[in-house]
């Protein structure tokens, strides 16, 4: 053997050798890397998801944000699981979570405390957030609605039964037909949609009540509501579902489904606009 040779292969062989030391030490980072997230995952998985959401590793920040939930039972805790599995479009996960966060006794009491919470942080700077961060229940109602929607499920007795209810400053009628105006619906089944939501009603004490009966009563509480109301955000939320339930009356009409006039739910949902923004630039 040359000594070029020799040389060679011992270039080879510190390559080699090198290429292996690299290679221990990288398995035991990884290694070391992965020991302590799991460490991390059992004992504050609550750090553990702000690295997952770093590393934009969204199923491991998914147990993470579940880990956290099982472990405190709490309710905030469920209201971020919950959003986080909304942000991901997981919808039978979420409506899970939804119906566990439902069946809660304490459950209005959270989102009034979480509402007058967002009050405070607001600080009065932007009106407008109000009607957006500070109605939690109408926001876990509609996402809800959204979950139904798109597990093609029935929305429609959903949003019936929410119109019976006593809860004013929920919009899951007009969360629905919102969907349905920006779905990928034909022309034809949005119609159909349509109809099928404003016909969705049983007969009470002999007298038929649907959707659209209930859609008007709805309209009329807020508004004689609103006469009687001082408080400023209470007044923001009203004025805001009274705003989307007119447009979504507006939205049918236009369809030529039930039996609102068009022209007539066009300048309601007008003034409704118009009184909403007066109000939120006070």
């Amino acid at each position: 053997m040359t000594l070029k040779t020799k040389e060679k292969t011992a270039g080879i062989s510190v390559w080699v050798n090198a290429l292996k030391t690299f290679a221990k030490c990288l398995v035991v980072v990884v290694f070391a890397w992965y020991f302590l997230i799991a460490m991390l995952f059992y004992v504050s998985p609550a750090t553990d998801a702000q690295i997952f959401n770093f590393l934009g590793l969204k199923k491991a920040e998914e147990k993470c944000y579940i880990q956290i939930y099982n472990k405190t039972k709490n309710n905030a805790d469920l209201y971020n699981l919950i959003v986080f599995e909304g942000n991901l479009n997981n919808y039978k996960t979420q409506l899970y979570y939804l119906n566990e966060m439902f069946a809660k006794k304490d459950y209005d009491n959270f989102c009034t405390k979480l509402d007058l919470s967002t009050i405070v942080k607001l600080n009065g700077k932007d009106k407008e957030l109000v009607a957006y961060t500070c109605n939690s229940r109408s926001f876990l109602l509609n996402q809800k609605a959204e979950c139904l929607f798109e597990l093609n499920e029935n929305v429609s007795t959903f949003v019936y039964l929410n119109l019976q209810g006593d809860y004013i400053k929920e919009s899951t009628f007009a969360t629905y037909v919102n969907f349905v105006k920006k779905s990928n619906l034909s022309n034809s089944d949005k119609i159909a949609e349509y109809q099928a939501l404003v016909g969705t009603g049983t007969v009470v004490q002999g007298e038929l009540v649907t959707v659209s009966s209930l859609v008007n009563k709805r309209i009329e509480k807020i508004k004689n509501e609103l006469v009687v109301e001082t408080n400023f955000y209470n007044k923001v939320n009203l004025r805001y579902t009274l705003m989307n339930l007119c447009s979504a009356k507006y939205t049918i009409s236009k369809a030529g489904v039930g039996e609102w006039n068009e022209q007539d739910s066009k300048t309601e949902y007008e003034l409704a606009v118009y009184e909403y923004n007066n109000l939120i630039n006070l």
